[in-house]
């Protein structure tokens, strides 16, 4: 069943079962009372010879009885009456048309009303007569029921056997108006006066009740339609919504706008599509991740395997035939498989920095201490590698709250990175230390050239590589720069990438230390 039947439905429940309810304890009552007591009822109010009708009729056209003009009739009938004389007829016969009460269409309902319940009746206007249709039987049973006394009083009802005689009396200024009628036992030819409660009480109710129910039908209809106009479209929007998710469309939105509960609901649900849509994109760009992930890491594993692979089938094969160039293969398979090493080192780095299960020994120390420190530790390799360090720093302490051990694993990613991709033999490199307000800032800037500036928002994306803006590109296993800013994000920290005066520009902004005393170890 449809809401908007529903809700026909239910408010025509509403009022529909009281007023079964009603019915059926009316009903109940009904048989209880019996029949006789509503024929007492009828009896009680039964209208006798239709009086009560009667008197009402005259009550309701009093006022057209004033705005009669009956001089205005009277003239009109008396030239008529000169007109019928040069016709030669008899006056009789113009006082009965006299009688037809026909000047305005109220009057003859009046006249017609009258006769239906079995009345005659004569307009007196301050004693004359102005109509009368009276017959002579008329005149004798007023006579005889009401005597002299209908020339004496104002206003009466009489009544014996069949026969009834009603005076009443109207006042208007200087003008009496006087209706006396008279039923002499002539047949009602309606239903007036058969029973007053019949013809008044009982259809009065009945058409109360069909005015009540026309009203509620109606009433229902509007409302039932006013009500499916307010939740009918939100719903028939989710519905489509829904048809669009499930059809794998999440860009279409659901414009309702209306504050109200289904507003509500519909913000939510745009909400969840936003977030599906998200999730979707999110998963898309994991799965292309993961699938680059997995590429870099077979090429990566694959090289240095196929240059062992080759140096074995050499030295296997006969091809290395003196003690010199057997042990250049065992030095160059030696290099390759301290590559194969590093590469599953800093794959299991970088897995457990994704993860986040990698534990951070943070230690409140001076970052410029310690990069005078990294500096002496390897300067017996930075002299090998033609590598000079330069640390730029204004005097005074800055106070980081830093791994140690993962810090030194970030210096030496970058300088990895300078000796593979410079472009002459020796590198300067260049270790600014300043302080921005609450936070302590590192530039590590080499003179190994830049890289396109497409390519710096990705640099630090694992395996990625910028094969063709510093030489030797491919060397590396693309993760470096990946694990370096996992190391300082994972540490509350910021790193980006932006191309220097000579080389590549690496900025990364520290949190400054709040505690000098403060030492604590714990995880990502």
């Amino acid at each position: 069943m449809k809401i908007k039947t529903k809700i026909i439905l239910s408010n025509i429940l509403m009022v529909g079962i009281p007023i079964l309810t009603a019915g059926v304890i009316g009903l109940i009552g009904w048989h209880q009372i019996d029949s006789k007591y509503i024929y007492s009822l009828e009896t009680m109010f039964k209208d006798e010879n239709a009086v009560v009708s009667a008197q009402s009729s005259i009550y309701a056209y009093q006022e057209e009885l004033w705005n009669t003009n009956w001089e205005q009739m009277e003239e009109e009938e008396i030239g008529h009456q000169d007109e019928e004389d040069e016709s030669n007829i008899k006056w009789n016969e113009l006082k009965n048309e006299k009688n037809e009460l026909t000047q305005t269409s109220k009057m003859y309902n009046l006249g017609q009303e009258m006769e239906n319940m079995g009345y005659h009746f004569s307009v007196f206007m301050n004693g004359d007569c102005q109509y009368s249709n009276l017959t002579g039987e008329d005149q004798t049973v007023m006579q005889k029921i009401a005597g002299d006394a209908i020339t004496h009083v104002r206003s009466m009802v009489v009544g014996e056997d069949n026969a009834s005689v009603i005076k009443s009396s109207f006042e208007k200024g200087d003008v009496i108006c006087v209706i006396i009628a008279v039923n002499s036992g002539n047949e009602i030819q309606s239903e007036n006066g058969i029973s007053y409660l019949k013809q008044y009480i009982f259809k009065f109710v009945l058409l109360f009740l069909l005015i009540i129910i026309a009203v509620i039908f109606f009433t229902n209809m509007i409302l039932s339609r006013f009500i499916a106009k307010l939740i009918l479209p939100p719903m028939f929007m989710l519905q489509e919504g829904t048809r669009h998710i499930t059809e794998g469309d999440l860009d279409t939105p659901i414009r309702y706008k209306n504050k109200d509960e289904l507003g509500e609901v519909c913000e939510n649900f745009e909400a969840m599509r936003a977030y599906l849509k998200q999730s979707a994109l999110e998963r898309l760009e994991y799965e292309a991740y993961r699938r680059e992930l997995i590429s870099g890491i077979s090429h990566d594993l694959r090289t240095p395997l196929t240059s062992i692979k080759g140096y074995l089938e050499g030295l296997t094969m006969g091809i290395a035939n003196n003690k010199e160039m057997q042990e250049r293969y065992y030095h160059a398979m030696s290099i390759r498989t301290n590559d194969l090493e590093r590469l599953v080192d800093n794959l299991s780095v970088y897995n457990k920095l994704e993860n986040h299960t990698l534990q951070y020994d943070r230690q409140q120390f001076d970052l410029r201490a310690f990069l005078d420190s990294y500096r002496s530790d390897r300067s017996l390799e930075m002299e090998k590698n033609k590598i000079n360090i330069r640390i730029n720093a204004r005097d005074g302490e800055y106070p980081v709250f830093l791994d140690r051990l993962q810090l030194n694993r970030v210096f030496d990613n970058f300088v990895s990175n300078t000796i593979k991709y410079r472009t002459q033999e020796k590198s300067l490199v260049f270790i600014t230390v300043d302080h921005m307000e609450d936070k302590t800032i590192c530039i590590y800037e080499d003179d190994a050239g830049g890289v396109p500036e497409e390519a710096l928002p990705r640099l630090f994306d694992s395996f990625y590589r910028v094969d063709d803006a510093r030489c030797k590109a491919g060397e590396g296993s693309g993760l470096g720069l990946a694990i370096v800013k996992e190391i300082i994000t994972g540490q509350g920290g910021y790193i980006y990438a932006e191309n220097g005066k000579t080389g590549l520009k690496i900025v990364m902004e520290i949190e400054k230390a709040e505690d000098e005393d403060e030492s604590i170890n714990c995880g990502r």
